[in-house]
């Protein structure tokens, strides 16, 4: 005899919740919104609307803000969310920067730390955050208790892939072609730019590798005492731009995250996407063949801002930040950068046709942390290469540039708390039952 569980109805509790956070969407969609409107939104009785709302209001989620005139019978109340109803903090770790953000309930950045940091141990790390949570909860005095909680977006395996992304053996040092240039990456190993410290390239590996050995979000909750909810940084950066960005206007996209790695996010009828293991659009494993037809490497290797720092190198230019790629715009080193544009395109072309093939998505977002004049670069030499592989009356998405931006991650961290306790989601209304099976 087998104990298999399944999903079954909601009770009213649940249904109840889930009225609310329909509601509060509406709300955060419209800005203002009446209530008359909002009854016609979900198709709920007036009553149950003035009720659910009344709850709200004396919660201090929602606000009224004004009425609303020229219908029949009594105006109408317009509502509002209320931008001190709650709090959330995004984080968003990866191999070259921290960044910690604070947003209000209305999804307002109030406040923004960054800092860029090559390679960051998890002792450096916790030690800087620590430093600017406490400067949050300084900032907000007592309504840090208004705090749901943080929202922490970095790669799901910060130590792995090291020789994909060329940090492994000696890939970092064979990239290089000149001992100044050897120097100057040793200078920048986990220390802020303005403050560098020599280290060996070779100590690259052992310092992510410690990521390996912790975890991070019990880290962060044992000191401040806060729910801590985790998302590879891809899937932040895509529930960021569904709920800040071209959320607005699709509904199904997939979001291309090129940080110092490469990730994916999907976004199907305004729902995140995570797949049965958590692993879905893991976007950056993808096998690129050769010439042969055979797998040569992952495709985080060829379209990566590692992959882009790797191939300058090599040219004898370092850089190793976005800041600095900025400056190469309209540089002689410019037409470099065009050609890992070129031949970060050729390498997109089949998995995005993949992707598009298996999703029917309304949209392909390119985010994360290129710079936005290479941004837009691949974005053109992509949609141009997909162009050539299209069959008669075959239909693709859209090529599109994140709204969002470079803080599409960060933004993302801060919308996981808030997307917890405030946005509906179909699974809230099914209670979990144990079926038994002969």
């Amino acid at each position: 005899m087998a104990v298999k569980a399944t999903n079954s109805g909601s009770t009213s509790e649940q249904a109840r919740q889930y009225n609310e956070r329909i509601i509060l969407q509406y709300v955060r969609q419209s800005g203002e919104i009446a209530r008359a409107k909002l009854a016609k939104l979900t198709a709920l009785s007036a009553q149950t609307i003035s009720v659910i709302t009344s709850s709200l209001i004396e919660r201090e989620l929602l606000q009224v803000v004004g009425r609303e005139y020229g219908g029949r019978g009594q105006p109408s109340i317009k509502l509002a969310l209320n931008p001190r109803g709650a709090y959330s903090i995004g984080i968003n770790l990866d191999r070259d920067h921290i960044s910690i953000s604070l947003v209000d309930f209305s999804g307002k950045l109030l406040q923004k730390f960054h800092h860029e940091l090559l390679y960051p141990t998890p002792e450096q790390a916790l030690n800087r955050v620590s430093k600017d949570l406490t400067n949050i909860q300084t900032q907000l005095g007592l309504d840090w208790s208004r705090v749901r909680g943080v929202g922490l977006a970095m790669p799901r395996k910060m130590g792995s892939w090291l020789d994909e992304l060329g940090f492994g053996g000696n890939s970092v040092n064979d990239s290089l072609e000149t001992g100044d240039d050897q120097k100057q990456i040793q200078e920048h190993l986990g220390q802020d730019f303005t403050h560098r410290e020599n280290e060996a390239a070779d100590n690259i590996v052992s310092r992510l590798n410690q990521w390996n050995e912790v975890d991070f979000g019990q880290q962060l909750h044992a000191l401040f005492d806060l729910p801590v909810m985790t998302e590879n940084d891809a899937g932040a950066a895509a529930l960021g731009e569904l709920f800040y960005g071209l959320g607005h206007r699709y509904s199904h996209f997939f979001y291309l995250f090129i940080g110092m790695s490469l990730g994916g996010g999907i976004i199907s009828e305004g729902q995140y996407f995570r797949g049965a293991n958590g692993n879905a659009a893991d976007f950056g494993l993808f096998p690129v063949a050769n010439e042969h037809g055979q797998p040569s490497c992952m495709l985080m290797s060829k379209v990566s801002l590692a992959s882009l720092y790797r191939y300058l190198q090599k040219r004898n230019i370092v850089v190793d930040s976005p800041e600095q790629l900025q400056h190469l715009k309209g540089s002689d080193d410019e037409s470099i950068v065009d050609a890992w544009v070129q031949q970060a395109a050729q390498a997109l072309v089949v998995p995005l046709f993949s992707v598009m093939a298996t999703l029917d998505t309304q949209a392909l977002i390119f985010g994360g942390r290129l710079p936005p004049y290479i941004m837009e670069k691949l974005i053109r030499a992509t949609q141009d290469l997909s162009s050539q592989w299209l069959f008669p009356e075959q239909v693709i998405a859209e090529y599109v540039q994140s709204e969002t931006g470079m803080d599409a991650a960060v933004v993302g961290a801060a919308m996981l708390p808030l997307h917890e306790n405030y946005s509906p989601m179909r699974e809230r209304l099914l209670v979990r039952s144990a079926n038994t099976a002969l």
